[in-house]
């Protein structure tokens, strides 16, 4: 029923159609199953950030109500929402914190999540320092995880190694519940939806290191998250390829770049994201194990938060129409 309820093909031509963020709200308020978190607020004075707040407060709303009726791993999965929403408050209040406007994040606090967790979210807009920062995470096993990257004097806080320690604890938890929680075909089509998304996120990020920032073999290693299913031998090749489009020769070789041969996209940082989406989609059609179609829910609610907040923040830095529809994943209505 709430797959039913998704955001359809016409819902984002009118989306695209907005020229205002309260315009956007006013749309989804108005038309979309997002009126329930939306009711109540003056949509024509609403904050961007506050905007993207809402959206995902539905999303977490949705995740943690369906965990209870998944009984083999439910709470599992659950413990998986929770510490992902609180990742990627961690990131953004340490970008805020490293480029000088932390007071921005007060703007976006998400009270949905103070409940649920253990973190001190409330002192992410005024911290100065990491040690500051690392007192924010309170008594969560993040202040343990993220202790050893605090910088020397005068040094600059190293994001990369700071997300690659959170995602490769977060995905740690799921390579958890895909050992020990599920058996069988179940297990099968779970590994392929996280191994999937997970081999892609890999290649993107060395196809970005090598791109932006020539990076050497050792530093992109160190900086890949541990998991998927690349053999140790073509990672390395990966890795040592002396440019990109080399990189990019010898993934179209491996099973992972075979399979996503003929995905369109603009932008390798997108084909993880592409692929979660076309996976999600085949399987929650397709599958008949209820973790898998979960799952599959999650993939395609995570598209629809990333294409309401690519059209929002497009909006609000007046990028043309064609533009934002590039980064979109869009569905149609006649494929579901």
């Amino acid at each position: 029923a709430k797959y039913g309820k998704r955001l359809k093909e016409k819902d984002y031509r009118n989306l695209l159609d907005c020229k205002s963020v309260a315009e956007v709200a006013a749309y989804l308020k108005a038309n979309t199953d997002y009126h329930d978190v939306l009711t109540g607020i003056n949509e024509y004075d609403i904050h961007r950030g506050q905007l993207e707040v809402l959206i995902k407060q539905k999303l977490f709303y949705n995740l943690s109500s369906f965990v209870r009726y998944e009984l083999s791993v439910g709470e599992q999965l659950a413990d998986y929402v929770i510490a992902r929403a609180e990742i990627e408050e961690i990131l953004d209040a340490l970008m805020l914190m490293s480029a000088g406007r932390q007071e921005e994040y007060s703007q976006a606090a998400p009270l949905y999540l103070a409940k649920h967790t253990k973190i001190h979210m409330e002192q992410f807009s005024s911290i100065q320092t990491y040690g500051e920062f690392l007192d924010a995470l309170g008594s969560s096993v993040y202040r343990r995880l993220l202790a050893p990257f605090e910088p020397k004097p005068g040094e600059p806080v190293d994001v990369f190694a700071v997300e690659n320690q959170l995602y490769s604890y977060l995905f740690s938890h799921v390579q958890e519940i895909i050992d020990h929680r599920v058996r069988g075909k179940t297990k099968k089509e779970v590994r392929e939806l996280f191994q999937g998304y997970i081999d892609l996120e890999n290649y993107a990020r060395i196809i970005r290191m090598k791109k932006r920032f020539r990076a050497h073999p050792e530093f992109i290693e160190k900086n890949l998250l541990p998991f998927g299913s690349l053999k140790p031998k073509q990672l390395n090749a990966l890795i040592h390829a002396e440019t990109a489009n080399q990189a990019a020769a010898i993934f179209r070789t491996t099973s992972r770049g075979k399979k996503t041969a003929n995905v369109e996209y603009n932008f390798v940082d997108e084909l993880a994201q592409r692929i979660k989406f076309i996976s999600g989609k085949h399987y929650i059609h397709f599958s008949s194990h209820p973790p898998v179609v979960l799952l599959s829910y999650i993939f395609l609610a995570d598209t629809e938060v990333h294409n309401i907040t690519t059209i929002v923040e497009g909006i609000r830095y007046q990028v043309s129409v064609d533009d934002i529809k590039k980064l979109l994943i869009l569905p149609t209505d006649k494929a579901g």
